[in-house]
């Protein structure tokens, strides 16, 4: 009585131990913080994210409802203030709301260029961040928590393979999660190292240390089927 069932079908079937007490922000360190932004009038939304030494700390998410861009530009201003967001990424499909949110508010927005495999892809990488326990997130994010609860592919057809994207209902948090860690992690690899800014090379290095932890993790599987 009163136990609770995963939903089948989830997209990201996290664990007990991938949500944790909110760090003091003192105490956090971080090598680069990020947002997303996922635009719209009825459900807007907001993440933050810390990134240390391979790991990612979701430590904030915002709703917002039927509210404008400024709206959202002020949203995210009081994030940054509070959390020391280094950049946000946000759908490149509504370039006007970019280009609005980023005047004269000191909003630093890129756009998430969104190609036809976007979605798996960007799901993809955020599953290896929690198969390999490199996904942190706070407990205190409820409404966060229960759209990764619900996120779900649909029930294929017969005689048909699961299809590539889940269900895209009440998932405006995690779209503006993806925007994020998926925006984030190519950015700035094409830099020629002598016009590197000092955030360049540290984009960098933490794109290089990420692919590092991928081929580690790519040996260890290997190693373990060779054990069998």
């Amino acid at each position: 009585e009163g136990e609770f069932t995963k939903m089948e079908g989830l997209v990201y079937d996290t664990s007990s131990w991938h949500y944790i007490d909110p760090i003091p922000s003192r105490d956090l360190r971080a090598d680069i913080t990020i947002g997303g932004i996922d635009w719209g009038w009825h459900n807007a939304a907001a993440v933050v994210v810390k990134i240390h030494d391979g790991h990612v700390y979701t430590v904030a998410a915002k709703y917002l409802h039927q509210k404008t861009t400024m709206d959202m530009a002020e949203l995210c201003q009081q994030l940054q203030n509070e959390w020391g967001v280094n950049r946000w990424y946000a759908d490149s499909a509504n370039p006007e709301k970019i280009e609005e949110a980023s005047t004269n508010t000191g909003l630093r927005i890129y756009p998430y260029e969104k190609s036809k495999k976007a979605i798996p892809s960007g799901i993809s990488y955020i599953l290896s961040l929690i198969k390999d326990n490199r996904m942190h997130i706070y407990n205190n994010l409820p409404e966060f928590k229960a759209e990764i609860e619900t996120y779900h592919y649909p029930e294929p057809l017969e005689g048909k393979d699961t299809p590539d994207d889940p269900v895209h209902v009440d998932c405006d948090m995690l779209d503006a999660w993806r925007y994020a860690l998926d925006g984030f992690r190519p950015a700035k690899q094409a830099t020629p190292p002598e016009f590197e800014t000092k955030e360049d090379r540290t984009l960098r290095m933490l794109n290089r240390k990420s692919a590092l932890y991928e081929v580690e993790a790519n040996k260890g599987s290997e190693s373990y089927g060779e054990s069998e």
